[in-house]
């Protein structure tokens, strides 16, 4: 504590943190401070949050567009956060204290959300960080026998439906993220998926799986959150067992999920256009409403139509096919963010972040580029209210980045992006292990957010998703944006849809 002249008593004080005991929580405050001055502290902070930021760089844009884009890039990064101590000692899931070794254990993971696109941006630009994170997942299990579906420092804290952490390891495993023990993720996986029991604190990893796996859906019960939207979020997660272990050398093992993730068809109700929640004999609800959140989870009929990014060619197809689907996402943004039971679009929510992306899959992804563009630039804001709704430890923010950049990993655990526009006509992305991925878009501005071509490595690029493979590893995209369609009267752009 000292004076400061002119202003008063300025108090520093110095705090150490740890989950296993007082021993630790010195140590850390001796290893990590060591008697630093709050200037020195301070210096050292910035000096390592922007080499993090720095892992993308923009150019041009107005000030305030710049400014909503690296807050969002930071958001995206603050979690899962380090939970080990600097001596790699952490509590473990089973309560007792365990060593991570070299590498850092780390916590807290918004299951519900993440694997749509945080953990994707995480596992582009720092694999190494983001593998720590799934090797984390791995020993949480390893504890207890099961995954965890959405962790809080050592405990699941059992909010929100689904098996989330399938899809955040398919997911990071997709997008590079790959120095962690993947065929030991794969097999906490598929038994949390094929074996019901209590998991962390007696909590089920997949609450009515018996229903499911003898139904291939699940009909609503006091035991599951949702049954509809939980049904949806089953089949996603089958989705990511399918990927990891195709990807993993295990074919038999992709196709019985790859099967078991389309159980989402017996939900839509061919009387309606709607997914609902149907019951145990397959009959679908008498009163059903679409804005009703029955049989949902923080959402309604309206925003879960279209949750399954998985297959949106089969979803397309079962729902009539490319002229009602156009028709009714164009209903669905006429508002971009209302509530679970406006028949609208909900940006500050995660069930149905992927939509304004399913155009790519049709032949008007044109549509994608604009309504990608009016929510960057009307939702959020550079002000103190910067956000749609709840960050939920950085998804929406997430969401952001990759939006303001012209790309979206749309399909879950797939090892590519969904196209649209950038807003500033330079994006440099260091992607980690020596690669890189440079967008320009000359003359890109918030009035230019349609694309009349794309080129890769300086080939001409036809098509609305770009896989990963088709990137070198120091590769180049180029846009060429403009202020309308290539024809405004038949609304036609340049790309063709994705298959």
């Amino acid at each position: 504590m000292r004076l400061q002249p002119g202003s008063g008593w300025v108090v520093t004080a110095r705090v150490g943190i740890s989950f296993v005991s007082v021993g630790n929580a010195l140590l850390n405050l001796r290893e990590e401070d060591a008697g630093k001055r709050f200037s020195a502290v301070h210096t050292e902070a910035r000096r390592a949050w922007n080499q993090a930021l720095n892992a993308v760089r923009i150019e041009g844009g107005a000030v305030a567009q710049r400014v909503s884009f690296y807050t969002a890039l930071y958001h995206s990064m603050l979690y899962p956060n380090m939970f080990s101590d600097a001596n790699g000692q952490y509590a473990g899931f089973d309560g007792r204290v365990h060593s991570a070794g070299g590498a850092p254990q780390y916590a807290n993971y918004s299951g519900w959300d993440i694997y749509r696109s945080q953990i994707p941006l995480l596992a582009l630009l720092a694999p190494t960080r983001a593998s720590d994170m799934m090797q984390s997942l791995v020993r949480d299990a390893q504890q207890t026998g099961w995954l965890p579906r959405w962790p809080v420092a050592n405990d699941d804290s059992g909010v929100m439906n689904g098996d989330s952490a399938d899809p955040i390891l398919a997911s990071a495993y997709a997008f590079g993220a790959r120095h962690f023990d993947a065929r030991e993720a794969l097999r906490f996986m598929v038994h949390g998926a094929t074996v019901s029991g209590p998991g962390p604190h007696s909590l089920l990893e997949r609450p009515g799986l018996h229903d499911y796996l003898r139904l291939g859906y699940l009909p609503p019960q006091p035991h599951a959150y949702g049954s509809a939207a939980t049904t949806l979020e089953y089949t996603a997660d089958d989705f990511a067992i399918a990927q990891l272990a195709g990807r993993l050398g295990f074919p038999k093992l992709r196709t019985a999920f790859m099967r078991r993730s389309e159980g989402w068809r017996h939900l839509l109700n061919p009387a309606t256009g709607f997914l609902e929640p149907a019951a145990a004999d397959g009959s679908f609800p008498r009163d059903f409403h679409p804005r009703s959140e029955s049989g949902f989870v923080e959402g309604s009929a309206w925003q879960y139509r279209w949750a399954v990014p998985y297959n949106l060619p089969g979803l397309f197809a079962a729902m009539g096919g490319e002229t009602p689907i156009i028709a009714r996402l164009n209903h669905l943004f006429l508002h971009l963010n209302t509530d679970a039971h406006a028949p609208y679009y909900w940006a500050g929510n995660e069930m149905d972040l992927e939509a304004p992306w399913e155009y790519d899959f049709t032949r008007e992804p044109w549509r994608t580029q604009a309504v990608v563009r009016r929510i960057v630039s009307t939702l959020f804001p550079a002000t103190t209210y910067g956000l749609p709704g709840n960050d939920d430890l950085g998804e929406i923010s997430s969401w952001y980045v990759f939006a303001a950049m012209g790309l979206y990993p749309e399909i879950p655990c797939v090892g590519g992006l969904a196209l649209s526009s950038p807003l500033f006509p330079r994006i440099d992305l260091r992607l980690g292990e020596g690669r890189s991925l440079t967008l320009l878009a000359p003359g890109a501005s918030t009035t230019k957010p349609f694309i009349h071509g794309i080129r890769v490595d300086g080939k001409t690029w036809n098509e609305a998703w770009l896989p990963l493979s088709a990137l070198s590893g120091h590769a180049v995209v180029r846009f060429d944006p403009h202020p309308r369609p290539l024809s405004r009267e038949a609304g036609e752009g340049s790309l063709s849809p994705t298959g």
